[in-house]
């Protein structure tokens, strides 16, 4: 009985980067179960790196660089999310990460969050775009 190639035994613990990167992930899998427990484990490693408390797993805390590109991803998230209660989880831990790091890094979450409005009302204005050439397709 062999691993498969690229897996580490279980006994072996991965490092940091290698987790947030796996945390990253998991908030854009397919699957809502992946999706949940990437969820979590930004709250977990996501409020400790942004100086929210202990958490227990300060040793894998996010670094501001990749705290980053996981508000965006959690932002991601939210914004497809057909599943209430992951959306409420997602929602709630958002919020964590903003009040842990939002003092500290104001531009950022100001700039991330005005990114996000800004291409719900580009996407908005393209579907009504799309709609409107069909309306006329089936009018004419």
């Amino acid at each position: 009985l062999s691993l498969p190639s690229g897996t580490l035994p279980s006994a072996v613990a991965a490092s940091p980067p290698a987790i947030h990167e796996a945390v990253l992930r998991g908030l854009a899998s397919r699957h809502p179960g992946l999706r949940a427990a990437a969820v979590e484990a930004l709250r977990e490693f996501g409020v400790a790196g942004a100086g929210g408390g202990a958490t227990g797993h300060t040793g894998y805390a996010m670094p501001p660089s990749t705290l980053g590109r996981a508000a965006v991803a959690l932002l991601s998230l939210m914004d497809g999310e057909v599943d209430r209660e992951a959306l409420d989880a997602a929602k709630r831990v958002t919020l964590s990460l903003l009040h842990a790091d939002g003092g500290q890094r104001p531009i950022f979450w100001l700039r991330t969050l005005g990114d996000v409005v800004q291409e719900v009302v580009r996407s908005e204005a393209e579907l009504r775009g799309s709609n409107r050439g069909d309306d006329e397709e089936a009018g004419g």
